[in-house]
């Protein structure tokens, strides 16, 4: 709250755990001070006298992420969302498997470890920096290893490009 007072921008908290949650389902928090007279006064010491309260949002990921995905062709890949300032063993907020998993639960392994047709998408929410990693399945792998080198790009250029578009729906989706 503090950090959303003295800056005037909206400010996310790191992921917390949702109180109504009975899972492992991670949220967060937007925060933005609403000053008297509407604006946002020019330095700190401005700030402090008309601030009349906050415009608190409260996001379960899963929500938001599922709305986003909604309209997003995810046939054969992976989806995951890493908090990049968390420690590497609370970095993963997220995880979406892909509906053409042949068996559903299976292992997609370690979204930490670096695989050849990763695409690794930073974004900012608020001041926080979160990564959407997308990765092929096995099975869309086989296929783009079987064909030629050009379709093997233009197949990976194509995953990169539906995941930025994502990311858009995402980042419009959070900041509403």
């Amino acid at each position: 709250l503090e950090k959303a007072r003295d800056s005037g921008a909206l400010v996310a908290s790191a992921p917390i755990h949702l109180i109504q949650e009975t899972g492992a389902e991670h949220g967060f928090l937007l925060f933005q001070a609403v000053y008297e007279g509407g604006g946002v006064p020019a330095t700190v010491e401005e700030r402090r006298p008309p601030l009349r309260g906050f415009a608190v949002g409260v996001f379960r990921l899963r929500n938001v992420i599922d709305a986003a995905l909604s309209s997003f062709p995810t046939a054969g890949l992976d989806l995951y969302l890493l908090d990049d300032n968390a420690p590497a063993a609370e970095q993963l907020l997220y995880a979406h498997m892909s509906r053409s998993r042949p068996e559903p639960g299976t292992d997609p392994g370690d979204p930490l470890a670096v695989e050849p047709f990763d695409q690794r998408l930073p974004f900012r929410v608020a001041n926080q920096t979160w990564t959407l990693l997308v990765r092929p399945t096995p099975g869309v792998l086989a296929t783009l290893r079987s064909r030629h080198a050009t379709t093997t790009a233009a197949a990976v250029l194509a995953l990169a490009l539906s995941a930025a578009g994502f990311l858009l729906v995402l980042g419009r989706s959070a900041q509403r």
